[in-house]
């Protein structure tokens, strides 16, 4: 579905709330086309939103951590012209993640002019409180079920927000019941047959291939 405003902002202390809430406000059915701010130019956005009304289909675009685009006067003049005539074909998500910055530097980094740039007409969602050791298992919960149907328990959502580091979703995070997995079991001995140490690992079917190559040595 479309959301209310072709233009959101996702701010949050942690990278995977970010993602969830950044990925809740594409548009659904669109192929939406992920950049990192730090590999964006003003000619690159130029040509994905500035020229964006020769199109006849919706186009979907989520730009991360964008206070990581550093812009010239005139560069930053032209972002702005280009983000106040957005086509309304266009749909932009921006995330900004705080997650190792003081209180009284992320309120002065909002409040720049960087940041106010792509506020400008936009609607911001601030969920740097979300992030907080107690709220965001919570959250994640709600937004695993609301979301994807998932039914996690506390500690698989904890453990979710430890495993995944902000880079992938809850989608992505979590297979569903009954989903096929391949465990290995390696145990290590030292010469005397003594073993010392005993692993396992799981993998997804869905990401990893597992190939055996079987070789017949000649007589």
């Amino acid at each position: 579905g479309r959301t209310e405003m072709a233009r959101n902002i996702v701010v949050a202390r942690d990278p995977l709330v970010a993602e969830e809430a950044a990925l809740a406000k594409l548009p659904d059915g669109v192929q939406s086309l992920r950049w990192h701010a730090n590999e964006l130019s003003v000619d690159l956005i130029f040509q994905q939103l500035g020229s964006s009304d020769l199109f006849a289909t919706r186009q979907s675009y989520l730009y991360l951590n964008v206070l990581d685009l550093k812009l010239r006067k005139a560069e930053g003049e032209r972002l702005d012209s280009i983000l106040a005539h957005l086509p309304p074909e266009i749909d932009v998500v921006c995330t900004q993640v705080f997650d190792s910055v003081a209180y009284r530097d992320e309120e002065r980094m909002l409040k720049g002019a960087d940041m106010q740039r792509w506020a400008k007409g936009a609607k911001v969602e601030d969920l740097r409180r979300v992030s907080d050791a107690n709220q965001a298992p919570g959250w994640l919960l709600r937004r695993a079920h609301e979301r994807h149907g998932l039914k996690l328990t506390p500690a698989q959502a904890q453990r979710l927000l430890t495993l995944a580091g902000g880079r992938l979703s809850l989608a992505e995070g979590e297979l569903s019941e009954g989903a096929a997995v391949l465990r290995i079991d390696r145990t290590a001995y030292v010469p005397s047959g003594r073993p010392i140490e005993f692993t396992r690992g799981l993998y997804r079917s869905d990401i990893y291939d597992f190939i055996a190559e079987l070789r017949l040595d000649a007589p």
